[in-house]
């Protein structure tokens, strides 16, 4: 976590500390005739159930819908893999889009994050406080990605491929990782075989076929990187 993040993160906190102070300060005195209470004013959190890091700074989109003309404001904490906060979150009626930027430079860790409620109120008189329709989870993890090449030697086809994962220093060749080559047969994708990378990233496979077809590597997921699908090439 940059200290920039950081020195945000309190600096918001702090504001919504003083809204909340402000927002009790509002209530009716007691012995008050009590108006008619409002409906009650839900908000759901959207945010991709995968994120997949393949650049220095990868910019993931959250939206809030719900509460539609209602919303005042609303902050959220994203909670990285142990529950520790990672940053934060703020939303209000006009602006329901933030984009969070994953920074390679602030080292997130690989898991599961969560986007944890903390405050959020209406426009009514007076406020509400939000109902919070959920608390998503997305997983963040290292991108991979693949390239496939044939070529026919008569009734012989090689499937030629080079495999890369993202890294804190860029894209490197993912080595001796097992792959699957997939042949495209009646509009749906089989498995050939599989084929293991070298120190290079770079695997082949060859296969007998009288006939052209579609074929592309496919790469799956670890603990620590996300799976991917190559292009198609026909030979």
């Amino acid at each position: 976590m940059s200290l920039r993040k950081l020195g945000g993160a309190v600096a918001g906190m702090a504001a919504v500390a003083t809204l909340s102070t402000g927002t009790a300060a509002m209530a009716a005195p007691a012995g008050e005739h009590a108006a008619a209470a409002a409906p009650r004013c839900t908000v759901t959190m959207h945010i991709s159930s995968r994120i997949s890091l393949t650049a220095s700074t990868t910019k993931v989109p959250i939206t809030m819908t719900g509460c539609t003309n209602r919303l005042d404001n609303a902050s959220v904490q994203l909670s990285d893999p142990k529950g520790k906060f990672w940053d934060a979150v703020y939303f209000t009626g006009a602006h329901r889009k933030f984009t969070e930027k994953f920074k390679i430079s602030d080292a997130p860790p690989i898991g599961r994050y969560k986007l944890v409620p903390q405050s959020g109120f209406t426009t009514d008189s007076p406020p509400q406080q939000v109902v919070w329709g959920n608390s998503p989870t997305s997983v963040l993890k290292l991108g991979s990605k693949a390239t496939v090449a044939t070529s026919r030697h008569g009734s012989k086809v090689t499937i030629s491929t080079l495999v890369r994962h993202f890294s804190g220093s860029g894209w490197k060749a993912y080595t001796h990782k097992t792959v699957g080559i997939q042949i495209k047969s009646n509009g749906k994708w089989k498995t050939l075989g599989f084929a293991k990378t070298n120190s290079h990233g770079r695997a082949s496979l060859t296969h007998t076929a009288a006939h052209a077809a579609y074929y592309r590597v496919s790469v799956g997921s670890t603990s620590s990187y996300w799976g991917s699908i190559s292009g198609s090439s026909r030979r």
